[in-house]
């Protein structure tokens, strides 16, 4: 569901659970009120909606007033400085109280979570909001800049390295976290890579890619790497390379669908992306 200007309500779907949900909101909205709904997705089931999901959801609407904007702020910022953000929302508020977001805290992982209920009688809420990934792209060529447009539809962050200015360009990498002018090793090797989840290396230059990866190998860079190459291209790194664990690399880089073609080729590496901070590989 998607809240506009005004309060103009519109879904980015077409189920009729989201239909009757926009609804629902249209009319919160417009008296200022909230809402904890549950909709039945066994279609078979008498009341039930038409629906082949099975189970059933919990939607909470809520009108966010000037004193959850402060919550909010810090739910967002978190997101922005890459931290573990938890929020607590109040699913059946005490008398006088009302539901939604009452708190957002950025700080490490290890609270409680689930539904916690109150000794006021209140039921709270209370969810952990991991770090989104934080890529980084080093190379800004046809291939990642088409990745980068995946990327964005996953709400990952990015950084492009290249030493090229047109390929790092702000019109190229618009919503990239950061854009840097230098070779990917000079890069790897004077910062820090420690908010970075992974690494994918496919520059324009063989000799690039190696520095790169070696640098990556060097720096113990603790998150996944990929690499865009060949079977003659992996067995000419991993000649040159021993000792520095190259077995890690993923090369070539994005899972085997086939693909074709730039558009395609960086699909296969958003999926493979997706399944290593889903999967962890």
């Amino acid at each position: 569901m998607v809240v506009g200007p005004r309060g103009s309500v519109g879904t980015v779907g077409g189920s009729e659970m989201e239909r009757l949900v926009v609804d629902r909101a249209r009319d919160l909205l417009s008296r200022g009120e909230s809402a904890l709904l549950t909709y039945d997705l066994q279609y078979r089931k008498l009341g039930a909606l038409d629906l082949a999901c099975g189970g059933a959801v919990d939607v909470l609407i809520e009108t966010l007033d000037s004193k959850k904007l402060g919550a909010l702020e810090t739910w967002l910022l978190g997101i922005e400085s890459r931290r573990w953000v938890y929020t607590s929302t109040a699913l059946e508020p005490a008398a006088g109280g009302t539901r939604g977001l009452v708190y957002a805290e950025a700080g490490e992982r290890g609270r409680p979570l689930g539904e916690i209920r109150q000794p006021d009688g209140s039921s709270m809420l209370v969810e952990e909001h991991p770090p989104r990934p934080h890529v980084l792209l080093a190379g800004g060529g046809h291939i990642n800049a088409a990745l980068a447009k995946q990327l964005d539809g996953l709400e990952y962050f990015y950084t492009v390295v290249d030493p090229r200015p047109d390929f790092c360009s702000e019109s190229r990498f618009l919503p990239a976290r950061a854009r840097h002018c230098l070779e990917p090793e000079t890069f790897i090797r004077r910062g820090s890579l420690k908010d970075f989840t992974y690494a994918v290396v496919c520059s324009h230059s063989q000799s690039l890619d190696f520095d790169a990866v070696r640098a990556l190998l060097e720096s113990r860079f603790a998150g996944g790497i990929g690499l865009i190459g060949s079977r003659s291209k992996k067995k000419d790194f991993e000649g040159r390379l021993k000792g520095l664990d190259f077995e890690r690399v993923e090369i070539p880089i994005g899972l085997d669908i086939g693909a074709q073609g730039v558009q395609e080729i960086a699909l296969s590496i958003a999926a493979s992306l997706v399944r290593f901070h889903r999967a962890g590989r």
